[in-house]
């Protein structure tokens, strides 16, 4: 009985990762206004029915597609501070879980479709943005470590999280989001990294 119980349960989860998936396909491809329930399910392999199950409405659809990439974000974050470990080392290695994330396509994709939305709903950049205040982001906790330990000066800590990301983003991001540009090369991604960490540590490290 246990293990029919845990077949359902992989199978209905199977099923909603599958619905999502389709969704930000299909959103991406026609847009969150135009894309409908059926054509999601279509894209999924599923029945309209099993789609309802697991959302309601396309609004929670689109939301739960939001708190996925808002989760990928903070794990590419994730990095627990290092007393005994340079800044530079500790600093390429959260900045390789970014570049990491910033070349998933389907990250790309949910981007694109986060900001068509914003266009049309306020109401849902208004719930970004307190998703984001609510969350603890991997690299502002790192900073207060450092900061901490007296190994950076930073006085304005959103600043400086900011700046880091900025310079990331700016040659592997909104290329691929505005569509004139793709991912950068290995080679590249190197090179960005590496100036991105020395360029920072230069000025914050103290």
């Amino acid at each position: 009985m246990e293990n029919k119980v845990e077949e359902k349960r992989t199978l209905s989860d199977r099923k909603r990762e599958d619905i999502i998936n389709a969704a930000i396909q299909e959103f991406d491809r026609c847009g969150c206004q135009k894309t409908s329930m059926d054509q999601i399910a279509k894209t999924a392999n599923v029945s309209k029915r099993t789609v309802y199950n697991h959302f309601p409405s396309k609004e929670v659809l689109f939301d739960e597609i939001t708190a996925v990439m808002w989760t990928e974000c903070l794990a590419a974050t994730e990095y627990a501070y290092r007393k005994d470990e340079p800044l530079s080392v500790q600093l390429t290695t959260i900045a390789k879980q970014q570049m990491d994330l910033l070349k998933s396509q389907s990250f790309i994709s949910v981007s694109r479709l986060i900001f068509a939305e914003c266009f049309h709903s306020p109401e849902a950049v208004e719930k970004i943005i307190r998703q984001m205040n609510e969350s603890d982001n991997g690299l502002i906790l790192w900073l207060q470590e450092a900061i901490k330990d007296e190994r950076l000066n930073i006085t304005d800590i959103d600043v400086a999280y900011s700046q880091f990301y900025g310079m990331l983003k700016s040659m592997a991001f909104w290329p691929q989001v505005i569509g004139f540009g793709q991912y950068p090369t290995d080679e590249q991604v190197q090179e960005i990294i590496d100036s991105s960490v020395a360029m920072y540590l230069k000025y914050y490290e103290i």
